[in-house]
């Protein structure tokens, strides 16, 4: 079946039509050919945003302005644009004819002519939709009924009647031989002859056409649509399930996201047409050193990408890292088994499809079984997935189903270790036993699995009646829906000088509904609401003030304006005028060094060390370490009685611990075995120091602390002869600092 349709509207303008509408009640005195009218451009809407294969013609029966008295042609078939929407809208002002209305079967009879020559041999769904009130004189006999049925059956065209406050007894999908042919004592004799006459080309060819009474029509035409795709295969191959069992497969999609069209951006200075690509807005980004003065550009290829490693930049070709990357075979293969609540719904990723097997009957019983074996002991199929040689493998779950014509596999991709991230905060409140209860009936009140009253399941507890609220199939996406309307209000929006409004509608309440949950749940539950706020006292809390604001574009307008300003007071300056100024204007002084630090001093060892250490620009850790190492040292040899000391102790157990993050492992073991063969003998006259960094537990770098050390805790306390329960204590504290335990590090690895 091909996506194309050919698409013709046959819409009654007799004096009928403009009549007031009966059969919904309305306060705003809205006529017949209002109705039809505004369900017309809802049904165009769906088209211009769900589809591109559509095309779109009208045409006026009932008119005084037809040529033939029968028919006016309005617009031929084009595909749908906003032309096409603004000439519908101009048919609620058309002259009020003369005629009741017209002839229902000319109009058809004649559209059908039209449809098969615009499409000929070309493969097109042809339908046609008519708004009629059924009012209209017909001179068709019998005769000319038959050969219209032939003529209707022949060009396989579907036709769609809304009857406008007509043919109300009529059910759609009934079947035929309970088609009602009594007349309606509401309807005059020419609408009841109409209808009998629709009734008996129904009967002759029941799936080519159906009539839709006025309160169904609404329904049809105001409910939102998704997007309709065609089932295509997204993936052939094999599904390895042991080394010796491998089958054919195939994936069909099952669900996806709906996402929005990507939008292009035109110029408002050049004339809009969509047959060509002028006045479209690109983007074009060009690359240059960030200390070239000049900018002068970069060509793409002389462009590769770096990547951090510490505080070095390494740079990686685009052939040294498709060589890097990891390659499998493209295909599946079972991992393993799991039981089905092991993985839970909120762990899904990506899309839903449907894995069938294909070729030969062997691959299909094999299939069948693994299903059947899986749906009975209520397990999942762990898998690994590989599109083709060059893209990632992704780790997915199957999860058998079987209906009562097939059987199949659902797949969809599972998170690795690597997509989960964990997020600290802070605990709540103990909540009481009576706080936990309330909060569990008003759960259970709030089940959409049936969401009638107490008092409609008394009646009728039949699980078969259930009503389920906010069914994925009936609850669309909120924001793609008021993308559409904003879209269409801005289109035929207009302010005073003609241009297009830029104000945003109000929220179409369909849409609304979709936001809110269903009102019966909240008459269901209001005896369990009413409980909660009573257990639970609600406080209001000030928003902070603190948090960063937008930056529009006016604001950056006005800083260039500022900027420019400044400029021009700077003229006439010398160039250490104008750096002074600049300072100023910053908060800054002259005194002040904003310099990197290159050096660790005596005065304020710590603080110099680390902003060496976190320098992005240079790596400097090797030169701080060293740095910091003489610093200690100076410490110790002039103090006096001890007086630096404790300072050289929080020099010695800052540089502890930034070795064991920067990997300098090694230097600090060699330079606090120097300190101990410097201070640890008893007689020197600065061993109180080695005394206390013994007594804090300052040792050295642990295996289990960082990798590329060797020592053992045992060596350690050997070391310094220290006390072992206070050593395992600051050993501990020191990796929940770091965050570099080897339990961590091990399974980081594995």
């Amino acid at each position: 079946m091909s996506n194309k349709e050919a698409i013709f509207l046959l819409i009654d303008v007799g004096a009928s039509m403009h009549e007031k509408l009966e059969q919904i009640k309305n306060d705003d005195n809205i006529t017949r050919l209002d109705f039809a009218v505004d369900c017309i451009i809802e049904f165009i809407q769906q088209k211009l945003f769900l589809t591109t294969q559509a095309h779109i013609g009208v045409i006026l029966f009932g008119s005084d302005e037809a040529e033939d008295g029968n028919a006016l042609y309005v617009q031929e078939i084009i595909k749908p644009d906003a032309q096409l929407v603004r000439n519908i809208m101009e048919i609620k002002q058309h002259d009020v004819p003369s005629k009741k209305g017209g002839d229902i079967f000319d109009a058809i009879d004649k559209t059908i002519q039209t449809i098969d020559d615009f499409v000929k041999t070309k493969k097109f769904t042809k339908n046609i939709f008519v708004f009629t009130n059924g009012g209209g004189d017909t001179n068709y006999t019998e005769v000319r009924l038959r050969a219209l049925n032939k003529s209707l059956e022949k060009s396989q065209c579907k036709i769609n009647i809304t009857a406008i406050d007509f043919a109300n007894k009529y059910e759609p999908g009934c079947d035929i031989e309970d088609i009602n042919f009594e007349r309606d004592e509401n309807q005059n004799d020419q609408q009841n002859m109409n209808q009998e006459m629709l009734l008996m080309i129904k009967e002759k060819l029941p799936n080519q056409i159906e009539i839709y009474p006025t309160n169904i029509a609404q329904k049809l035409y105001t409910q939102f649509r998704t997007k309709q795709s065609t089932d295509r295969v997204s993936f052939r191959g094999v599904f390895e399930i042991t080394q010796y069992i491998k089958i054919e497969i195939e994936l069909y999609k099952k669900c996806t996201e709906t996402k929005l069209k990507s939008l292009k951006r035109y110029s408002k200075q050049a004339q809009f047409n969509t047959s060509v690509e002028s006045g479209t807005i690109t983007k074009d980004t060009i690359q240059f050193e960030y200390d070239d003065p000049n900018m002068e550009p970069i060509e793409q290829e002389n462009v590769i990408k770096g990547y951090y490693y510490g505080r070095q930049l390494v740079p990686i070709t685009q052939a040294f890292e498709e060589e890097m990357q990891y390659k499998a075979e493209k295909g599946l293969k079972l991992l393993g088994f799991t039981d089905q609540a092991n993985v839970p719904r909120q762990q899904f990723m990506g899309d839903v499809s449907c894995l069938i097997a294909v070729g030969k009957a062997e691959y299909q019983k094999c299939l069948a079984s693994l299903i059947k074996a899986c749906f009975q002991l209520k397990k999942c199929v762990i898998i690994r997935y590989v599109y083709n040689s060059r893209s990632a493998p992704r780790l997915c779950v199957l999860f058998p189903h079987i209906a009562s014509n097939y059987e199949c596999f659902y797949m969809t991709e599972l998170p690795t270790t690597e997509s989960i991230r964990d997020y600290q905060f802070n605990s709540l409140k103990e909540p009481t036993q009576e706080q936990e209860k309330v909060v569990s009936d008003l759960i259970d009140k709030m089940d959409l699995d049936d969401i009638r009253s107490d008092s409609e399941k008394e009646e009728n507890d039949d699980e078969e009646d259930k009503i389920e609220g906010l069914k994925p199939k009936f609850t669309y996406n909120p924001y793609i829906q008021y993308f559409y309307q904003t879209i269409m209000h801005r289109l035929f929006t207009q302010n005073e000088d003609g241009t297009q409004s830029a104000e945003i509608p109000p929220l179409n309440p369909r849409i609304n509904s979709y936001l809110r949950p269903e009102n019966k749940m909240y008459e269901k539950a209001a005896k369990e609401i009413e409980a909660v706020q009573q257990v639970f006292a609600f406080e209001e809390r000030q928003e902070e003030q603190d948090k960063e604001k937008k930056v529009y574009w006016r604001d950056l307008i006005s800083n260039m304006e500022n900027q420019e300003e400044e400029e021009k007071q700077l003229e006439g300056l010398n160039e250490a005028q104008r750096e002074q100024l600049a300072d100023l204007k910053k908060g800054k002084f002259i005194f002040d060094d904003e310099k990197d630090v290159e050096n660790v001093s005596d005065l304020h060892p710590i603080e110099d060390f680390r902003k060496m250490v976190e320098n992005k620009k240079v790596d400097l850790v090797v030169k701080a370490v060293e740095q910091m190492q003489k610093v200690i040292t100076n410490l110790v040899n002039q103090s006096f009685q001890g007086s630096w000391y404790r300072k050289a102790l929080a020099c010695l157990k800052e540089l502890r611990k930034t070795c064991i993050n920067q990997e300098e492992v090694q230097q600090f073991n060699d330079f606090l075995k120097v300190l101990k063969n410097e201070y640890g003998q008893k007689n020197h006259k600065h061993n109180k120091f080695w005394e206390l960094v013994v007594t804090e537990g300052v040792t050295l770098i642990l295996k289990s602390e960082n990798l590329t050390s060797d020592v053992t805790f045992e060596e350690a306390i050997k070391f310094n002869r220290s006390n072992q329960d206070q050593l395992q204590q600051n050993i501990k504290s020191q990796n929940e600092q770091n965050g570099n335990s080897q339990l961590d590090l091990e399974d980081e690895i594995e």
